[in-house]
């Protein structure tokens, strides 16, 4: 298990397999069509998911043949892409928002009273928010390339008003190592 801390409190990153859960919650909306219309900007992670699934999306990215400088908003997607599915992480619908986050919370089981869960557009920590209120979840930005936080990201402010936000750019918030008979204790 990895133990992040912001200097104050240490906490465990929730280990998820978000980016699976979401492409299989997509295709299971999509219904598998024959040749599936699906636009997804991404950093790696949820295009290969995506494709794992034999949705063939269009994929926009720093390791896809298609590449862009600034983060999309979902009207954007849509007016380059109609008639296309936005499965661009931040650009979910709601109630696939909320599946996935019950399909988390189900997957994670019991729960620390607070823990960190590492963030890129917002989309997954928002989701456990809202399926696991008992838990304060604490949103770590910047930790990879993965998890780079932009301003333009439609769900930023949502995640800053529902989570504490820790940034991984700054020195004081670090990965930290504890044997896990000493982690127990930290709770």
């Amino acid at each position: 298990m990895d133990w992040v801390s912001d200097g104050s409190r240490v906490l465990p990153v929730l280990q998820l397999d978000a980016k699976a859960t979401r492409a299989r919650l997509i295709a299971e909306h999509l219904g598998h069509p024959a040749e599936p219309r699906v636009v997804c900007f991404t950093s790696g992670n949820a295009g290969e998911q995506l494709r794992q699934l034999e949705l063939q999306p269009v994929c926009v990215g720093p390791a896809e043949m298609l590449s862009t400088c600034h983060w999309w908003t979902p009207a954007e997607v849509r007016a380059a892409w109609p008639g296309h599915f936005d499965a661009t992480s931040g650009h979910l619908p709601m109630h696939l928002m909320v599946q996935l986050g019950q399909e988390l919370r189900h997957q994670l089981g019991e729960l620390p009273p607070a823990a960190a869960v590492l963030t890129g557009s917002g989309e997954t920590i928002l989701a456990l928010s809202w399926a696991c209120p008992g838990t304060e979840l604490v949103a770590v930005v910047n930790a990879d390339e993965h998890t780079l936080h932009h301003a333009q990201m439609p769900l930023a402010s949502a995640v800053a008003a529902a989570c504490e936000v820790w940034d991984m750019a700054t020195s004081w918030v670090t990965f930290v190592g504890y044997p896990l008979d000493t982690a127990a204790g930290l709770k």
